[in-house]
C-alpha cells in the first residue's frame, strides 16, 4: 500500500544566492518546499515530489532592505523629504510657498513608490512558486529597493526634482547647481581614486600610466548610479569591451599580463551588474566630471563638464 507524506521542509536559499547578493538576504526561515513523497509500506521511496514557494516576508525583505517594513520605509521616506527641502532651503533659501510645493511634490512621489510596491506585491504572489518566472520577476524589485537605500528617490524623473526646477528662480538654481556640482565632483573624484588604487595595488602603476588610465576611464566608462560595491566591476567590465590597443599602450609587458586576465574575468560580469541594477547603463547616463592632467601639472577641462 502507498501512503503520501507531506512534510515541510524549511531551507537556505541557496538556489538563489545570486538574488540575494549584496545584502538581499532571505529571511530566517528561508525558502519552503513542500515534498510530496510516496513510499511503498516496506519504506521504499516510490515519488519524490518538491514544490517551490518563495516566503511571503522576503518580499519586503527584498523591497525595503534593512528597513524591513512598509511602514518604516514610509517613515524614512518622509525624513528623507524633510531633510532634502531642507538642504535646499539652506542653499537656496526657499519661500514658504516654495517650502510647500516641494512638500505636496514629495507626497506625489511617496505616493507613487507605494502604488509601484503594491504592483509589485500583486505581481508577486502570481510567481512566488514558480522558480524560473521569480527569477526574471525579481529584477523588476531592484529599482524599488535602490530608490529606498541607496538615495535615488530624489532622481530626476521624481516630480520633487521637476517641481524643484520650476519652483526656484535664477538666482537659487545657480546657488544650488554649483553646490551639487561641487558634491557630484568630490564624490567621483573619492570613488576614481577608489578603482585606481585597488589597480594600482595590483599592478604597481607609475604616476604616467595612473594618469593614462584616468584618462581612459573618465573618456570611455560610466560611474555606477551609486557609490559602492559595483563601482570598480563596472568600470572593469566597460573597460573589457573596449578594443585592447586603447588599453594596452598604458602598461608594461608583465603588468598587461595581469591586467588582461582583469579585464578577461571583468567580462563575465555583465549578468551580476545587470542582476543589481547597475546595467544597463542608459543613454543619457551620469558621466565622470573628474579633471584629468595632460601634461603632469595642470589639469585639462573635462569633457563632460558643465560650465557656466
Amino acid at each position: 500500500m502507498i501512503r503520501a507524506l507531506r512534510v515541510g521542509l524549511l531551507l537556505p536559499v541557496v538556489a538563489f544566492a545570486g538574488f540575494f547578493a549584496g545584502g538581499f538576504r532571505p529571511s530566517a526561515q528561508g525558502q519552503v518546499l513542500d515534498d510530496v513523497v510516496g513510499e511503498e509500506s516496506d519504506g521504499q521511496v516510490l515519488e519524490v515530489r518538491q514544490r517551490f514557494a518563495v516566503a511571503e516576508s522576503n518580499f519586503d525583505q527584498v523591497v525595503f532592505g534593512n528597513v524591513r517594513t512598509p511602514a518604516a520605509a514610509l517613515a524614512r521616506l518622509e525624513t528623507l523629504v524633510k531633510l532634502k527641502i531642507d538642504e535646499v532651503d539652506r542653499i537656496a533659501r526657499l519661500t514658504d510657498a516654495q517650502k510647500r510645493k516641494l512638500e505636496l511634490a514629495s507626497r506625489g512621489d511617496i505616493k507613487r513608490y507605494f502604488d509601484q510596491v503594491a504592483e509589485k506585491r500583486k505581481a508577486f504572489q502570481l510567481v512566488r512558486n514558480d522558480q524560473q518566472q521569480f527569477a526574471a520577476f525579481y529584477q523588476q524589485l531592484l529599482p524599488l529597493r535602490t530608490a529606498l537605500t541607496q538615495g535615488q528617490f530624489f532622481g530626476a524623473a521624481s516630480i520633487f526634482a521637476k517641481t524643484l526646477r520650476k519652483t526656484l528662480d535664477e538666482r537659487q538654481v545657480l546657488a544650488y547647481d554649483n553646490l551639487d556640482r561641487q558634491r557630484r565632483l568630490l564624490g567621483q573624484q573619492a570613488r576614481i581614486g577608489r578603482i585606481l588604487a585597488i589597480l594600482d595595488n595590483s599592478v604597481g602603476l607609475q604616476a604616467s600610466q595612473r594618469q593614462q588610465l584616468l584618462k581612459l576611464i573618465v573618456e570611455e566608462t560610466h560611474p555606477s548610479k551609486v557609490s559602492g560595491t559595483y563601482d570598480l566591476y563596472l568600470v572593469l567590465f566597460q573597460l573589457s569591451r573596449l578594443p585592447q590597443d586603447r588599453i594596452k599602450p598604458i602598461f608594461r609587458d608583465a603588468q598587461w599580463q595581469l591586467v588582461k586576465t582583469q579585464l578577461e574575468n571583468a567580462g563575465r560580469y555583465e549578468s551580476m551588474l545587470t542582476k543589481q541594477g547597475v546595467l544597463p547603463i542608459a543613454p543619457d547616463a551620469e558621466r565622470w566630471i573628474v579633471a584629468v592632467e595632460t601634461d603632469g601639472s595642470k589639469p585639462a577641462p573635462n569633457p563632460h563638464e558643465k560650465h557656466d
